[in-house]
This record gives C-alpha cells, sequence and structure tokens, in this order.
C-alpha cells in the first residue's frame, strides 16, 4: 500500500475575517483572529474549552471583540466562562480586554456640571481628563492559563467590572503599565502578590475604586514606576505593608492613597526625592498615620490637600524642606490630630493658602515667621481652628486678595493684627465670624478695595476695635456684618457707604452699638431687614436716610431702642415698608 504524507496545515481558509488551520493528526483546528459568529459552524454555540479547536489572537481589538461576543453567548449557560482555550502568547497589549462600556471627558465636558454629577463611576487621570464608567460587566470568566509574557500593556484591562479573577499565574514581567488596570472594578479581590512588574513604569490609578481590593503588594518591586497619581484612590479596604517599596523614581503621587479610609502602612523609609506632586495624596485618608518625618521632599511644588481629614494624622514635619512648594490650599482641612512644629518652614514661595488649617481643631504651631509675602489667597485659612492663637503680628501680607472666612470660629485667636497690610484684599466676607476671643485693634487698615464685608464681624463677641476711620466706599454688602458683636459700640458716623446695596441683618444683637449713623448715605441699599433687631442701645435719628432703592426691611428695629419718631419721614417715603418695620 502506498504510503501517504499530508503537511500539518492541510489548509488556510478565510472564514469570519480571520483563518484556521486543521491537523489531521490530532484533530485539532487552530483558528487565527478569529471573530466569534455562526460562521464557525460546529464551533458556534458550544463550549469552546471542551473542544480540541485553539484561538490565537493576534490583534487585541480582535480578541476583544471575540470575548465579547462568546461571553454574551455562554454567560447565559456557565457560570464560568472559560477563556483558558485562547492564546494570547503573541499580543503585546490587553487594553480594555474586560472593561465595561466607558468613555472619556474633557475638559470641555467638565463645564457641564451634570456630567459628573450623574456618573458615579469616574476617576480622573489627569486634572483635565476623566474615565467615566456607563457599565459595569459582572460576568466571570476563567483566564487563569493565559501566556501573558510578551504583554506590555495592561491599561484598563479590568476597569468597570464587578467581577473576580484568578490572575496569580500571569507573567506580567514585560508589562510597561498598569495604568487604571483594576479602576472602578467593585468586586476583584484577586491574589497578585507574585506579580513581576520590575519593568512597570505607569501606575496611574492602577487600583482607584477597587473598594474590594485588600491584596498584598508588599513584594513587588516598582523601582522604575514614574506615576502613581491616584494609584489607590478611594480602594478603601487596602491595608497592605508597602514599607519596603523602592518609589526612587516616582515624580506624580498625587491622590495616591485618597479615599483610602484604612491604609496605614508604614511609609517612613520610603525615598519621594523625586516627587513634585503630592496634592491630595493622603486626603481622607482618615486612619493614616504613618511616620513621614525624614521625607525628603525638597522637590515637591503641589501639596494642596495633601492631608485634608486625615483625621489621625500627627507626624512631625518640623525638618521638611517645603522650599519648592507654591500651593499648601487646604493642606491640613480637618486634620485634627495635627500639631506639629512647623516654625522653621520655608513658605516664600507659596501663593495659596486657602483653608490650610481649616478645621484642624488641634493645631496650635508657632507660625510667626513664616514668610507669606507671596500669598494671594487666605480665605478659611483659620476657619475653626478652634485651637490656635499664635502671633501673626508680622506677617507681610499685601499680597493677599481673599480673607474670606480667614479666622471664622477660630475662638482662641487673639493677635495683634494692627500693623497688617490689607490694601490687595478685595473680600473679607466672615473673616472674624464667631472669633470669640478676637480683640485686635484694627483701625489702621486700609479697606479700600474690600467689595464684601458680610458677617466680618458675626458673632465676634469680644471684638470691641475702633474702625472709624475705614474707608469702606468699594464695599456692597455688610449683611450680618456685626450680627451678635455684642460688645462693638465703634463710631461709624463717618463711613462712606453709598455702594452698600445689602445691610440686612447688619447690627442684630449688637446689644452695645450705639453710635450715631444719622448722616449715611443708604440710597442704594435695597434690603435692611432685621438690620438692628435686638440692639436695644441704638437710638440714632434716622429721618435723613434716602430710601430710593429700599425694597424690604421687615421687622428691621425690633427689639431696638429706635422709636417710630426717629423714622417719622419714612411713613412718606415706603409707607408699605413703614408698616412692617417691627415697633
Amino acid at each position: 500500500m502506498r504510503k501517504i504524507i499530508l503537511p500539518v496545515a492541510l489548509a488556510a481558509l478565510v472564514l469570519g475575517g480571520g483563518y484556521y488551520a486543521y491537523n489531521k493528526f490530532n484533530n485539532q483546528q487552530n483558528f487565527i483572529d478569529q471573530a466569534y459568529t455562526a460562521d464557525l459552524g460546529k464551533y458556534y454555540g458550544v463550549d469552546l474549552s471542551k473542544t480540541k479547536a485553539k484561538f490565537t489572537f493576534t490583534s487585541s481589538e480582535k480578541l476583544k471583540a471575540f470575548v465579547e461576543a462568546y461571553v454574551a453567548e455562554r454567560a447565559q449557560h456557565d457560570q464560568i466562562v472559560d477563556l483558558n482555550f485562547i492564546d494570547v502568547s503573541q499580543l503585546t497589549d490587553l487594553d480594555y480586554l474586560f472593561a465595561g462600556k466607558y468613555r472619556f471627558l474633557t475638559e470641555d465636558d467638565f463645564a457641564d456640571s451634570d456630567v459628573l454629577e450623574n456618573n458615579s463611576k469616574f476617576i480622573f487621570l489627569e486634572e483635565d481628563l476623566a474615565f467615566v464608567c456607563e457599565t459595569t460587566p459582572s460576568y466571570a470568566v476563567d483566564i487563569s492559563k493565559w501566556n501573558t509574557s510578551q504583554v506590555k500593556s495592561l491599561a484598563y484591562t479590568f476597569a468597570c467590572g464587578d467581577n473576580q479573577f484568578d490572575l496569580s499565574n500571569w507573567d506580567t514581567s514585560n508589562v510597561e503599565s498598569l495604568r487604571a488596570t483594576f479602576a472602578l472594578n467593585q468586586a476583584f479581590n484577586g491574589d497578585i502578590s507574585a506579580w513581576n512588574v520590575a519593568n512597570v513604569q505607569d501606575m496611574n490609578n492602577t487600583f482607584a475604586d477597587a473598594i474590594a481590593f485588600k491584596g498584598d503588594l508588599s513584594k513587588w518591586q516598582v523601582g522604575k514606576v514614574k506615576t502613581m497619581m491616584s494609584m489607590f484612590s478611594n480602594a478603601s479596604s487596602f491595608t497592605s505593608d508597602l514599607s519596603n517599596w523602592d518609589v526612587g523614581q516616582v515624580t506624580d503621587m498625587s491622590s495616591m492613597f485618597y479615599g483610602a479610609t484604612n491604609f496605614n502602612s508604614d511609609l517612613s523609609k520610603w525615598n519621594v526625592s523625586q516627587v513634585t506632586d503630592m496634592s491630595t495624596m493622603f486626603s481622607q485618608a482618615r486612619n493614616f498615620n504613618s511616620d513621614l518625618s525624614n521625607w525628603q521632599v525638597g522637590a515637591v511644588k503641589d501639596m494642596f490637600s495633601m492631608f485634608y481629614h486625615a483625621e489621625k494624622f500627627n507626624s512631625d514635619l518640623s525638618k521638611w524642606n517645603v522650599a519648592n512648594v507654591t500651593d499648601m490650599g487646604m493642606m491640613f482641612t480637618s486634620a485634627k490630630s495635627f500639631n506639629s512644629n512647623l516654625t522653621n518652614w520655608n513658605v516664600s514661595k507659596v501663593d495659596n493658602m486657602g483653608g490650610m488649617f481649616f478645621g484642624a481643631t488641634s493645631f496650635n504651631g508657632d507660625v510667626s515667621n513664616w514668610d507669606v509675602s507671596k500669598v494671594t489667597t487666605m480665605t478659611h485659612m483659620f476657619g475653626n481652628a478652634t485651637s490656635f492663637n499664635q502671633d501673626l503680628s508680622k506677617w507681610n501680607v499685601s499680597a493677599v486678595e481673599d480673607m474670606d472666612s480667614m479666622f471664622s470660629n477660630a475662638s482662641a485667636f487673639n493677635s495683634d493684627l494692627s500693623q497688617w497690610n490689607v490694601a490687595n484684599v478685595t473680600s473679607m466676607e466672615s473673616m472674624f465670624n464667631g472669633a470669640t476671643s478676637f480683640n485686635s485693634d484694627l483701625n489702621n487698615w486700609d479697606v479700600s478695595k474690600v467689595t464684601s464685608m458680610e458677617s466680618m464681624f458675626a458673632d465676634a463677641t469680644n471684638f470691641a476695635g475702633n474702625i472709624s476711620k475705614w474707608n469702606v466706599s468699594n464695599v456692597t454688602s455688610m449683611s450680618a456684618m456685626f450680627r451678635n458683636a455684642s460688645n462693638f459700640n465703634s463710631d461709624l458716623s463717618n463711613w462712606d457707604v453709598g455702594n452698600v446695596d445689602n445691610m440686612a441683618m447688619m447690627f442684630a444683637g449688637a446689644k452695645s452699638f450705639t453710635s450715631d449713623l444719622s448722616g449715611w448715605n443708604v440710597s442704594n441699599v435695597t434690603d435692611m431687614s432685621f438690620m438692628f433687631r435686638d440692639a436695644a442701645n441704638f437710638t440714632s435719628n434716622l429721618n435723613n436716610w434716602q430710601l430710593t432703592s429700599l425694597r424690604t426691611a421687615l421687622y428691621m428695629f425690633t427689639g431696638s431702642g429706635i422709636t417710630p419718631a426717629s423714622v417719622a419721614t419714612w411713613q412718606t417715603q415706603k409707607p408699605k415698608i413703614y408698616a412692617n418695620l417691627g415697633f
């Protein structure tokens, strides 16, 4: 009988956009970049993991299309869809492979405030770029045996999911990008402790919003990583020991542990000398309290909101070199335990200190010698910092433009501020609101650029300073300015209030106030509601006030010393308003 020798690959047939090879000796068919369609014949609609067919992919896009179609069809039959019959050994990226439906939002999209409000599942990849999940698939697949040795990128591979994967044996030795790999996957908690990440450079958002993940990453070699931006952002279960990580090449740690509410690893030995951005790094990491005293932060430029609501944090930061930092806004906001000595900090480059110690209720550090000459905003800086009472008399605040709520509810604060140059400040709204101990002489302040003094001394019950010389000609709102300032009684007779349009509650509860205001020009004021309510000693004659613009003065004099005779002309000027003055 004649011997017949057949070639290993009998044919290469075009089939569904790919092709297959048939091996007669082991009855195996190998499909290359095959689409999952009815053209597969007997291989369509069956569990391919139980056949001898092999599906090899050289295109990650075609792999994704195949997987989506196959899983959609098999998920109704199998609890776990086995995909180990797929050969990915030739692929260099598996980007977005198992990601749910997503889209990117740019800065232009942010202009529509509803866009992010209506999408609870999103992460910021950069300041002006967000990644939004629209669907989160929950199917389960088995890919534990995939050969990923050639893969260089796993960007977004498992993002936007609600599913688990066994990836413990994956070969990640060539991977360079883990950008958002598990971001917004709210179920993943697989063991990836043995992953070789020695070549990874990008860990931006790797586990962001992966709320179930608490894997051990203590042995990861991260020596080549350059960005860890938002790496564990909102990974609320994550608690792994990272003490031995080599982060010496990382330049961006912004939002790295933002919202990682249970994280408290020892990071004392980290080399952060190359990091330039630490903004929101530990923001809302409520249990974090590692010793960071020896960190070399000399390259850092941005510390905005770094320890915001890090409620247990109280490390000694006295030796930190912050000479290059320009933004310290909200840095220790609501860091309720923080009270480190910051006396020697060089803050000469900082331009934003807005909210820096707001709600830092334990903080009372000596910052008297700080060079704040470049700071332009101090809004809410010591607001609700109820322990703070340091000497700020020598501060150069000449560049500051905004002092809104700077000492609001700073109940212990009573430093001498008489020499401050506030000539560039445009808003002092609520500046000393609730600062119940404050009583500095402010008479020489140049407030000529200020437009709002709303609630400036409201509830400042100890304030009795003379401010008779103030030039308030540009102020438009004085509503509640001295509300419940029970000791205040400065002469305000010469104030030019011609531009003010709102005086509602201005002296309400100012029980000591008796200044003569008969000469005030209030022709532009529209609202005087409750203006002198319970100002029991106020008796000034206001018959000369011109009420040209006044629209409401409801209960203006209830509980005050004003009698109808003091405003008799009002009955003619504004009879309807006169009827509701509260006599």
